[in-house]
Parts: C-alpha cells; sequence; structure tokens
C-alpha cells in the first residue's frame, strides 16, 4: 500500500499510522469537528424514495482470502467515480467520492483555520505585552515602562492611553511605578506636571516626596522643588493627597502644600480672603492656637470655606477642634449621628458622614 493510500485509510478509518500534519491538526481543531461524513452523507443525500432492485451478484457478501481482500479493497477504491443508484426524478446522477478524497478537498480549510488560530494567538500574545506610555517631545524617548524614568530635557507629553495623558515640564524627573489593570502609579522626583484624566477613581496615582496624590477624576497640577515641598492645585474635579498621618480632599479651585516627614496642610481655595489664609496656617498645626487666629477662622466668612475648617477637625489641637465642631454646627445640619465625642476620636464614619453634608458647597 503506498503513502497516500495509507494516509486515506487513516482519514477514513483511523487504521494505520497517521500523516504528522493531520496528527498536528487534530489535535489543534478536534473540538471543532463535523459529524461523522457518514452519518452527514446519510441525513442530507437519502433519496426521497426507495427504490427496489433486483439481487445483484456483485453485491452478495463474498468470503475473501485476506490477499485476495486487500487487492479487492485497493481496486474498489479506485473506482470512486462510478454511478450510484438515485431516485426517480432526481435531476442527476450522484458520483460516489472515496473517504480520501473528501479529506483532500477539505484540508486546505483545516489549514486555513489553523493559521487563524494562530495568528489570532500570536495577536493576543503581542497585544498583551506592555510596551509603556508613548512619550512625545523629547529626543530619544519613545516609551516609558515601568521602572523607567523620564529626565525631561524639554516639555514632554506621556500619552496615558484610555486614561488621559500628561504633560510634563522641562526639567522633570518622573519614574513608572507601577502599570496595570487596577493601579498606574508614577513617582515625580522633581518638577511639575499637568494632567488630564478620565479614568475611574483611584486607578490613577502620582507619588511624591512629600506624599501620594490620588486621582477622583480631574485635571490638575503638580509641582515638587528641591526640597521635595509638594504643591497641588485642582482645575477640575478632585485629588485627594494622602500620607501615613493625614490625608485631605482638594476639589477644583483649591490647593494644598506638603513638606516630606510633616504631610499636606489644610486645603484651602485660591480666592479665599488673604487674612483668613492667614489665621488658618498660624493654627493649624499648633497645639496652642492664637486666639484671635482661632476667632477669625471660625468667622466661616463664606460656604465654601468649610472646606478648610472641615479639615481642621484632625488638628492637633483639642481646643480647634471642639470649636470647629460647634460653628459648622451651628452653619450646616449635622447629621443625627455625628457627635462631638465621636469627631474628636476620629470617627471615620462620622466624619465621612458629615462630609457628604458639606460637600455640595465645595463647588
Amino acid at each position: 500500500m503506498s503513502t497516500e493510500q495509507q494516509d486515506d485509510e487513516y482519514l477514513w478509518s483511523k487504521r494505520g499510522p497517521p500523516e504528522r500534519e493531520v496528527e498536528r491538526l487534530e489535535r489543534l481543531l478536534g473540538r471543532f469537528a463535523e459529524p461523522a461524513p457518514i452519518a452527514q452523507a446519510a441525513r442530507t443525500d437519502a433519496p426521497a424514495q426507495r427504490v427496489a432492485s433486483a439481487p445483484d451478484e456483485s453485491a452478495q457478501r463474498v468470503e475473501l482470502a485476506p490477499g485476495e481482500a486487500s487487492e479487492r479493497g485497493l481496486r474498489s477504491r479506485d473506482a470512486s467515480a462510478q454511478r450510484v443508484p438515485f431516485a426517480p426524478g432526481a435531476s442527476g446522477p450522484r458520483f460516489a467520492r472515496s473517504p480520501g478524497a473528501r479529506m483532500r478537498a477539505r484540508r486546505p480549510w483545516l489549514v486555513a483555520a489553523a493559521c487563524v488560530v494562530v495568528v489570532l494567538g500570536a495577536w493576543r500574545l503581542f497585544a498583551s505585552r506592555d510596551d509603556g506610555y508613548a512619550v512625545r517631545g523629547v529626543a530619544g524617548t519613545r516609551s516609558l515602562g515601568v521602572g523607567e524614568s523620564l529626565d525631561a530635557s524639554a516639555d514632554a507629553e506621556l500619552d496615558l492611553g484610555r486614561l488621559g495623558e500628561l504633560r510634563v515640564a522641562k526639567g522633570s524627573r518622573l519614574r513608572v511605578v507601577e502599570r496595570g489593570d487596577e493601579l498606574h502609579k508614577l513617582f515625580l522626583e522633581r518638577g511639575a506636571i499637568s494632567a488630564s484624566i478620565v479614568a475611574r477613581p483611584r486607578l490613577f496615582q502620582i507619588d511624591t516626596p512629600a506624599g501620594l496624590s490620588v486621582d477622583l477624576g480631574c485635571e490638575y497640577d503638580l509641582a515638587v522643588d528641591d526640597a521635595g515641598l509638594t504643591t497641588l492645585s485642582v482645575r477640575t474635579g478632585r485629588v485627594a493627597f494622602e500620607t501615613d498621618g493625614r490625608k485631605v480632599l482638594v476639589p477644583k479651585g483649591a490647593i494644598c502644600r506638603s513638606l516630606p516627614g510633616r504631610g499636606p496642610d489644610t486645603p484651602v481655595f485660591l480666592d479665599a480672603a488673604p487674612d483668613f489664609v492667614a489665621a488658618l496656617r498660624s493654627v493649624e498645626f499648633s497645639s496652642q492656637p492664637d486666639p484671635e487666629a482661632l476667632a477669625r477662622v471660625c468667622e466661616l466668612d463664606r460656604r465654601e470655606d468649610s472646606l478648610s475648617l472641615f479639615h481642621l477637625l484632625d488638628a492637633p489641637s483639642r481646643e480647634l477642634r471642639t470649636r470647629v465642631f460647634a460653628r459648622l454646627s451651628d452653619a450646616y445640619p449635622r447629621p443625627s449621628d455625628v457627635t462631638l465625642e465621636g469627631i474628636l476620636a476620629g470617627d471615620e464614619r462620622m466624619l465621612a458622614s458629615w462630609r457628604a453634608e458639606l460637600e455640595p458647597d465645595w463647588r
């Protein structure tokens, strides 16, 4: 038996050694297998009615010797194009095709399907690679991946893809810390950036020597000087600025500054009265606040300045926290579950409940 005949025998009846290509395709495409050809033909090619035919001697079972059976099998396979009976009224005769011929006709489609699988697999592998953020404006730097730093010799832009974009000022040094489905995190060592972010809250973050800025869906500017002093100002939306000791919320139109080892100061709106800002800076970190400065802070000339008073509820001075609690209680409805004792103890649930009442005035 020739090699091609052995292959046909395997393709039809699974007897004999398989061809390597056929064996590989079977493993790759087995789950897409069609019904067996004979069963398929029985469903689709059966004549509309049975045709009675006289017994034919050639159709009777004949016992043959093994050698003769093999030779007879080869002759019957070579006669694949002879006519077969068809039902009256049919449009023309049908011709039987050998199983090997059927598989050879189908083989190009199997090879094409295998190529599609390989191409799709390669595409998925390539798409999963992390090529970093695209960088524009700095010669020699085309992308920035995890662990890589950008020393901006000129103004540059980082394309953050679906997250937004980042403009980096000349002289800045920026490093990619993490880049994944759950977190994109950079570290601004020095310099200034301007961020426009459209990602979900907390997905994009920028760390600094003085604390972590956490995007809550916004546009903002962040700057770090040579001493590590960090300045955050928000143009739209909100940004949280966090350290181990303090967390503040900076909304649109507000600013805060943070020093390494001290943490962020109290957020204040950019258009707040200068004497209010001066009094605020005098009392916020003092254990014994100046009475006149304390009185000025608690005047609360504008409702939006409740942003600053709320953030004084975690000040070191108990006297300051008590006075601020009383002033906010006078100016705003206080939830029934919020108590002075709870606020003085730093109860986070109470603070969150009260902040929800105040936030509408924070622009």
